[in-house]
């Protein structure tokens, strides 16, 4: 059982036959980021201070899903167009735990924008420290690793199992730890999908 999302971006050839993104494209791409990254991040910030009301649950369903309009954004932005194969295979009333091959900085943006499952991730703790983003991210619920700290990183696994069985949600991890430079997959760390098999959630392979 897995799934396969295959993307492609409108871009014009130089002479080498390399593939390049419009001036035009780019601009518009970084616009939307400098303009709808605090629209949608901010309010998925601003809504952890309703937990008590609502419930931790629901707030942040909330910034999930502010973040799947922030991708899709993105991607409309920057031309990419993409085809999703497999998703037959999934019951959308389950939860599981996706790990994907991780080449570009698309690839979080197309997961979570084509995915219709409430997704948390793991990813590396310096990502914490970006303005509006980090902030943004970390409202939702996203499991942090100090690649530095081993101690650090086992006790955030530790406290994301617990919170995975208090909220069940989707996980999305890539093995890999880090984008590969020349699309080979590199050698996979055993973290998330330990987390995995502690919660017991059922593992899908994503290629992207």
């Amino acid at each position: 059982m897995g799934t396969a999302a295959k993307s492609g971006a409108k871009a014009r050839r130089d002479g080498t036959g390399d593939r390049k993104p419009s001036v035009l494209r780019t601009l518009l791409l970084i616009l939307c980021i400098i303009v709808f990254c605090p629209l949608t991040g901010i309010p998925g910030i601003l809504a952890l201070l309703f937990a008590p009301i609502f419930g931790l649950c629901n707030v942040q369903t909330f910034t999930w899903r502010c973040s799947v309009c922030f991708f899709r954004i993105l991607l409309w932005a920057a031309g990419c167009s993409y085809t999703v194969v497999g998703m037959e295979n999934l019951d959308e009333s389950k939860t599981y735990f996706f790990c994907s091959n991780h080449e570009s900085h698309f690839d979080v943006p197309l997961i979570f924008s084509t995915l219709p499952f409430w997704l948390i991730s793991i990813a590396k703790k310096s990502l914490m420290y970006i303005p509006v983003f980090g902030w943004a991210v970390a409202a939702g619920g996203t499991v942090w690793i100090d690649r530095k700290n081993t101690e650090k990183a086992l006790s955030s696994m530790s406290s994301a199992e617990k919170s995975l069985r208090k909220r069940p949600r989707s996980v999305i991890v890539f093995p890999e730890g880090t984008r590969s430079r020349d699309g080979k997959l590199q050698p996979f760390k055993k973290g998330g999908v330990v987390l995995a098999i502690q919660t017991g959630m059922p593992i899908v392979p994503v290629c992207v």
